[in-house]
Parts: C-alpha cells; sequence; structure tokens
C-alpha cells in the first residue's frame, strides 16, 4: 500500500499537465474545433443516393463511429487539443469505452504510429476508465508522454487505454451503410470467436475421453 501511494505522489510530482477544473474543462470541449476537417461531398458521387447522404450528413457528417455491447451506434468525432474525442461514453447506457467495442478505423486500439497531426498534436492517445474522458499524448523533454490526471481525479497508469488516432474515410465514404456494416462484422466476429471457443473445448473433452479410455486400457491389462 505505502509502495502504490509512493509512486503515485512520484508520478503527480512529474505530470507535466495539470488537472484542470471542471469548469476549464467543459470550456473547452465546447470551444473544441474538429481536427479531421470535413469531407468533399464527390465521395459520395458514385453511391445510389448521394442526395440523401448529403442532406442527412454533409457538414455534419463525424469522422467514425463505435459499437457499444448494448448495441448502440455512437459517432466518433477527433477534435483538435488535449482531449482528442472528447468523452467515449455510449449515449444510451453510459457505458464507457472499452477494447471489446467494435469501432471505426479513426479510433484504433493500442499506439501503433507516433505521427503527427499537420498542426503538431500526436495521433495518440488515451482513455479514462472512470469517466471516460480522452487525454492525448505530448512531447516532454524530446519524447512522448502519457503522465496526466484526469479531472476526475484519476491517475493515468497501465490499466488506461491507449489508442492511435487513425483515418476516417472509412466512414466517410458511406456514413450511412457503415453502423449496419460495422454490426454485422462485429456480429461475424463474435460467432467465429464462440466457434473456436466450442472447437477448443470439443479437442480437449476428446483428449480427456482418450487419456481415460488409456488409462482403463492400462488397468485391464493388469
Amino acid at each position: 500500500m505505502l509502495v502504490h501511494v509512493v509512486n503515485t505522489i512520484r508520478l503527480l510530482l512529474r505530470i507535466a499537465n495539470k488537472p484542470k477544473s471542471a469548469v476549464r474543462l467543459e470550456k473547452d470541449l465546447r470551444e473544441a474545433r474538429r481536427a479531421e476537417g470535413i469531407p468533399d461531398d464527390s465521395l459520395w458521387y458514385d453511391q445510389e443516393t448521394p442526395n440523401v447522404t448529403r442532406r442527412n450528413h454533409g457538414m455534419n457528417v463525424a469522422d467514425g463511429a463505435f459499437l457499444c455491447k448494448c448495441g448502440t451506434e455512437n459517432t466518433l468525432i477527433h477534435f483538435r487539443g488535449a482531449h482528442p474525442f472528447k468523452r467515449l461514453t455510449c449515449r444510451a447506457c453510459g457505458l464507457v469505452f472499452s477494447k471489446r467495442f467494435a469501432c471505426s478505423d479513426i479510433l484504433q486500439i493500442g499506439v501503433k504510429d507516433l505521427s503527427r497531426h499537420p498542426n503538431g498534436e500526436l495521433r495518440i492517445g488515451q482513455l479514462c476508465p472512470g469517466c471516460g474522458l480522452t487525454h492525448r499524448a505530448f512531447m516532454k523533454n524530446g519524447t512522448v508522454s502519457l503522465d496526466t490526471m484526469c479531472v476526475c481525479g484519476s491517475v493515468a497508469d497501465e490499466s488506461w487505454l491507449h489508442f492511435s488516432i487513425g483515418s476516417p474515410m472509412d466512414y466517410w465514404r458511406n456514413p450511412v451503410t457503415f453502423p449496419q456494416e460495422l454490426k454485422i462484422d462485429h456480429t461475424l466476429k463474435l460467432i467465429e470467436k464462440h466457434n473456436r471457443a466450442q472447437q477448443r473445448a470439443r479437442r480437449k473433452a476428446k483428449a480427456r475421453r482418450a487419456k481415460a479410455r488409456r488409462k482403463e486400457l492400462v488397468v485391464s491389462i493388469d
């Protein structure tokens, strides 16, 4: 317990960006500007209903989506600043995003690329598991740093989910059908995972039966 307290104190002493007040945070989130811009509607020319896409999305098209385990689709928008996706929580059940959720390419689990955004911001970050607030990584003394404390009081550690910020193009190409495609793909992956688990269970059961038969054979010979 004492070691944990000492380590936490040491971390707090080296954190460069001290936690904001709740009021300052909400102000920053309200004023945050989009990082990816908006797509050219020529992306939709080949669709069967480009006018529907333009009318329903147009200037307000999101950068991606994630699927909560409750089945709710949630849109993703990459913003400039310290909190790239603001808060990642399900709009229906309030569950904080986790690596078990299906999501589009804009949000990729794990740190895969240390590239910078054209405005100089790193395209990697982490998620506070307590409140769902996202935190962008930053440069400190020439190296990438993830040391931070969330407004909710949580200190970044190994339990925080690290992510890379990818491309919005997969969602932009067809924001009308993408959510349904994401659900189908996620369902197929779950079915495949279930089938693999069943196959492993059957192989283990078969091995146990074979072992039991060999043991019975040895006993009968004796």
